[in-house]
């Protein structure tokens, strides 16, 4: 997947130039995920990164990302705290393996429940309109949708015998959503894996919804 580091220094290229005229928009937020809803959930910070390419008044072209990072596991409840502990432990050197718990004895029980790194980096070419869609836009609404390609690990993917090694997978991926008052984002992507298992999971889908704020510079 040599396609999306290149596109992402096709963005920093135009760096310099965007930041003049604003066509960087920037956000944060939260998100939520699941492959085929299938014991598994993900949860984690969603970081929206976008470039107008071309814009009227009251839409626009873009070429960006939305960046997720956190954790997953079978009820999608880790995020944040085992997440923050899980990428420490691995910028350390380390590599937890946490379906490994001590019990009331002080004993290790290996159990079928794990947790791990969950990260979706998806590239999106998107028509915006309305709100959010340039820094002169006047409308108090606003949507957007696209599509393009993403890498996503992810962070358990469940077997008959309860556990399984984690998987990474390029896909193709699709976004719409819409943008109101106070700057909120809310949107939902779905990405078909380029294979046809994930693990133990036959014909997988991504599922994700992620809720937001963006930027917003009227006036400049």
């Amino acid at each position: 997947m040599r396609t999306i580091p290149m596109l992402l220094l096709v963005l920093i290229f135009f760096e310099g130039k965007a930041q003049e005229d604003n066509k960087w928009h920037v956000g944060f937020g939260l998100t939520g995920a699941s492959l085929n809803f299938q014991q598994n959930g993900a949860g984690g910070l969603a970081i929206p990164i976008r470039y107008d390419f071309f814009s009227t008044p009251n839409s626009s072209f873009s070429l960006g990302t939305n960046i997720k990072i956190g954790s997953e596991d079978e009820y999608g409840v880790s995020f944040p705290v085992i997440a923050t502990f899980i990428v420490l432990a691995r910028a350390a050197g380390a590599n937890p393996d946490l379906s490994n718990f001590p019990d009331n004895s002080g004993k290790v029980s290996h159990s079928s429940y794990s947790v791990n790194f969950f990260g979706d980096f998806p590239l999106w070419l998107d028509y915006n309109w309305g709100l959010g869609s340039n820094d002169n836009s006047l409308k108090n609404f606003g949507w957007y949708i696209g599509g393009g390609i993403t890498y996503t690990m992810t962070g358990v993917s469940l077997n008959s015998s309860g556990y399984a090694p984690a998987v990474a997978f390029p896909g193709w991926t699709g976004n719409i959503g819409i943008r109101f008052s106070r700057k909120v984002d809310i949107g939902f992507s779905l990405t078909k894996p380029m294979q046809n298992t994930v693990g133990p999971i036959q014909h997988p889908l991504m599922f994700s919804l992620t809720i937001g704020v963006f930027d917003d510079h009227k006036g400049h």
